[in-house]
């Protein structure tokens, strides 16, 4: 209808992931297409849509930092009454100020399927001054390397997407309530952190094979 190439853009839903497949990336069977999985994946073309892979340092941390005049405990039953007056992100040792390095490592944090764990509160005498989570991968699959994967961008928005309109793998809405740009996070091209060091991978497929006939007669 307007004279433009024809795509498919498949969600893998038990994956969180997604394709966009040309219509000649799918095979012809008889009266039909179809694709694998694994042939979706090693011919999309999601790049086309400003799709990436992220990696960043394989720790990444939330410290809430407790008011000065909250943070003791309440009675012999051990709970302590923590009023949260400030947080701090970090990606590996170094604090991160800039607020799009904050934007984009909160994202990450919530998002990615890394595991979270707490560290030893931090007490100034008998008061809770401080509580840190711990975001890291449940293994380093990349040990020889500085960085880890966190997940492909379309992946980390199904993600997100998914944790406002499911709960406990249950359905709870078609649409979330809130609008589309409050989904996702946007990564400058030119994107250089201070603190937060991020390795963007474009994934392409590959490119097409051709004969030594096809050159032959193209150099001619």
């Amino acid at each position: 209808m307007f004279n433009s190439k024809l795509f498919f853009a498949v969600y893998w839903s038990r994956a969180k992931q997604w394709t966009l497949l040309a219509v000649q990336d799918l095979e012809a069977d008889v009266g039909s297409l179809s694709i694998t999985m694994l042939q979706a994946l090693q011919r999309s073309r999601m790049h086309l849509l400003g799709d990436r892979m992220i990696g960043t340092l394989p720790l990444l941390r939330l410290r809430l930092i407790g008011a000065v005049d909250s943070g003791y405990a309440s009675g012999e039953d051990g709970q302590y009454l923590f009023s949260i007056a400030s947080a701090e992100l970090y990606c590996g040792a170094a604090l991160i100020t800039d607020p799009v390095e904050q934007q984009i490592a909160w994202f990450l944090m919530n998002n990615c399927l890394w595991d979270v764990s707490d560290t030893p509160a931090e007490f100034d005498g008998p008061r809770l001054a401080a509580m840190t989570f711990v975001i890291t991968p449940p293994e380093r699959a990349n040990p020889n390397q500085e960085f880890e994967i966190v997940g492909r961008l379309s992946e980390l928005v199904s993600r997100q997407f998914d944790a406002c309109t499911t709960r406990d793998g249950e359905s709870t809405g078609i649409s979330p309530q809130a609008e589309p740009e409050a989904f996702g996070v946007a990564i400058p091209n030119d994107f250089k952190g201070n603190a937060l060091r991020l390795w963007r991978f474009d994934l392409r497929p590959p490119r097409p094979k051709t004969c030594a006939a096809d050159h032959g007669t193209r150099n001619q």
